[in-house]
Parts: C-alpha cells; sequence; structure tokens
C-alpha cells in the first residue's frame, strides 16, 4: 500500500510540475494602455487579455505535447517501477515475472500512444495537403 502511495504521489507531482513549466514558458504581452476605449478595455488590458483573434491550432498542439509529456513521464514511473521490483526480487520468480509484465505492459502502452500520435499527424498531414491548407 506504500509503494502504491509512492508512486502515485511521484506522478501527480510529475504531471502538475510539467504543467506549471508550460505555463511558466508562455509569453506574457506587456500591457499597452494607450489604445484602451473606455473603462472595459483598461481593465480587460490591466488583466492581461488579449484582443486579438487567436487561432486553435497552437492550443491543441501545446495540449497534444503536454499530453505526450504526461505518458512519457509515466512510462518512465513504470519502467523504473519494474526494474525495482527486478532488482529486489531476491530470486523470487513471482517477483520477476510481475516486473518483467510491468515492464512489458508499459512498452506495449507506449507504443500504441505513439503510433496513435504517428497515425494522427499522418492524417492531418494528408488532409492539409489534399485541401491545399498551409500549415
Amino acid at each position: 500500500m506504500f509503494k502504491k502511495i509512492i508512486l502515485f504521489t511521484i506522478i501527480f507531482l510529475s504531471v502538475f510540475s510539467l504543467q506549471f513549466a508550460v505555463v511558466a514558458q508562455e509569453e506574457t504581452k506587456p500591457l499597452n494602455l494607450s489604445n484602451s476605449a473606455g473603462f472595459l478595455n483598461t481593465a480587460g488590458d490591466k488583466a492581461g487579455y488579449d484582443y486579438e483573434k487567436k487561432d486553435i491550432d497552437p492550443i491543441i498542439a501545446r495540449i497534444i505535447k503536454i499530453w505526450l509529456s504526461v505518458f512519457g513521464i509515466v512510462f518512465l514511473v513504470l519502467i523504473i517501477y519494474g526494474g525495482f521490483i527486478w532488482m529486489t526480487a531476491g530470486g523470487s520468480e513471482e517477483k520477476v515475472t510481475k516486473a518483467r509484465q510491468i515492464i512489458i505492459n508499459s512498452a506495449i502502452g507506449l507504443a500504441v500512444v505513439m503510433m496513435a500520435y504517428a497515425i494522427t499527424w499522418f492524417v492531418v498531414y494528408q488532409l492539409s495537403e489534399a485541401t491545399g491548407f498551409e500549415q
């Protein structure tokens, strides 16, 4: 039970530290109050709102990158956990089998995620070329 709590805590902290790193990397727009036309525009400028039209493509790309990073972290944690179980098995065939199964399952999971990403990228690329949409 203690091992599961530690594993969950590590995964939880990794995911949230990754999200904070992404938020910290976002560019901030400097305040420009000279173009404000009234109280609401001034308040919006002070709050940091941007009045320009935003495309959804960069937002989706950022979300996909975050989730791929999360899956990579989960894969790494599972590989380390499986290796730890294997190294501390002490000759117990049950623990070695469990560790081997964790490592194999995590590798299969990573392969599925990467293939899904590759297929999605290929389909979007082919559709954008077929429709003449340039990215």
